[in-house]
């Protein structure tokens, strides 16, 4: 846990109580030190590829030797949204 210098989470969609960072988050309930930063990133479809990039980018500059990096994503929370119909109580399509 001591050896993580950087938390990097790619979330296209974040909704009602995940609307958060969840990098932080995620340092924060594995218990690392609250001095081990942690940021999402929202690239939508390549979310995960970005905070992947972005994590040995700094680890090839030397901002950081160990980072942990990856995509999640959970569409359970997320607003469905249907076209409004044309005239009242129209059946949708």
């Amino acid at each position: 846990a001591d050896a993580v210098d950087e938390v990097i989470l790619g979330a296209a969609n974040q909704a009602g109580e995940d609307n958060r960072d969840v990098a932080r988050m995620a340092v924060l309930l594995a218990g690392l030190p609250h001095t081990v930063p942690g940021y999402t990133v929202n690239r939508l479809c390549a979310s995960g590829l970005t905070a992947v990039a972005s994590a040995a980018q700094a680890i090839r500059s030397g901002e950081a030797e160990v980072a942990v990096a990856g995509g999640v994503e959970s569409m359970t929370r997320a607003p469905w949204v249907m076209a409004k119909p044309g005239t009242p109580w129209a059946k949708p399509g």
